[in-house]
């Protein structure tokens, strides 16, 4: 490697020696040089790179198609979890709404019995008790699962970003 590093800095001399003894267009502080002189300079410069200059642009490549996928899949990931939050939220909702139209109507049927207005009292109070209870209980069933969704999204991520890092890192030796 130390040889194409060699080589390179050989050939950017080359390059800066022409430059410094081209002549110059007066009054402008400018230079000629020949076009395709220094065309084939740039194609030896590219020959001369080392393969690791290569693979490190290649890495790069891949880490940002890698890091475009995964923000591709976190989205999605993302877009799903909130689907499915917001379809728990709804169903329980539904269901939270059901048990007390259930509950109402059980009690209204029980005041109509005037005889049985106590018992239908404290009925009537544990079925609302209980639809809310189990209300809260799916609304919280659903933000858990929404948050460990996105905890794992967010571990994806981390684990993702850690391996850009290294990869980036690994470039720099």
């Amino acid at each position: 490697m130390s040889e194409q590093i060699a080589k390179v800095e050989a050939l950017l001399q080359e390059v800066e020696d022409m430059v410094s003894n081209a002549s110059r267009v007066p009054l402008t502080g400018k230079v000629l040089v020949d076009g395709d002189v220094v065309l084939q300079y740039v194609d030896k410069l590219h020959a001369a790179l080392p393969d690791e200059v290569r693979q490190a642009q290649q890495i790069i490549s891949q880490s940002e198609q890698l890091l475009e996928s995964v923000n591709n899949k976190a989205e999605t990931m993302l877009a799903e979890a909130r689907t499915q939050s917001e379809k728990l939220l709804e169903e329980s909702r539904a269901q939270a709404k059901a048990l007390v139209e259930e509950a109402n109507a059980y009690a209204k049927a029980l005041v109509e019995e005037s005889a049985l207005y106590q018992e239908t009292r404290r009925r009537c109070d544990e079925l609302v008790a209980n639809a809310q209870q189990t209300a809260m209980g799916l609304q919280q069933d659903a933000l858990i699962y929404s948050d460990d969704v996105l905890a794992q999204l967010e571990a994806n991520l981390a684990k993702v970003a850690a391996m850009i890092q290294q990869n980036r890192a690994d470039l720099r030796k």
